[in-house]
């Protein structure tokens, strides 16, 4: 799995498939039970090639957007990932076409 980190290491966003420009690959072993189900951005944390549970994490606050810069980074990693999963389509068809699936 990958994953993208802030300068304090906090998770950002995560890949099942494919990759994350500037995200690192973490062996799926190394993250807790029901990650997937529990993700929220800035919720973990990546120490000693672990994914744990931020002890510093405070639920944002709803009405106050101090973070725009992860924001940003989220709308780029998810643009990523569209033009991967894009990517991923074309070369099925393909293979479909040629008889290969």
């Amino acid at each position: 799995m990958h994953i993208k980190l802030n300068e304090q290491n906090e998770l950002l966003a995560y890949a099942n498939v494919g990759s994350i420009e500037g995200g690192i690959e973490v062996n799926q072993n190394n993250f807790p039970e029901k990650f997937v189900e529990n993700f929220k951005p800035l919720y973990y944390v990546f120490k000693n090639n672990t994914v744990l549970v931020n002890a510093n994490y405070k639920e944002p606050e709803e009405e106050v957007f101090d973070n725009i810069v992860s924001i940003k980074d989220i709308i780029i990693v998810n643009e990523e990932l569209l033009i991967q999963t894009a990517k991923l389509i074309n070369r099925i068809e393909k293979l479909e076409n040629e008889g290969g699936v």
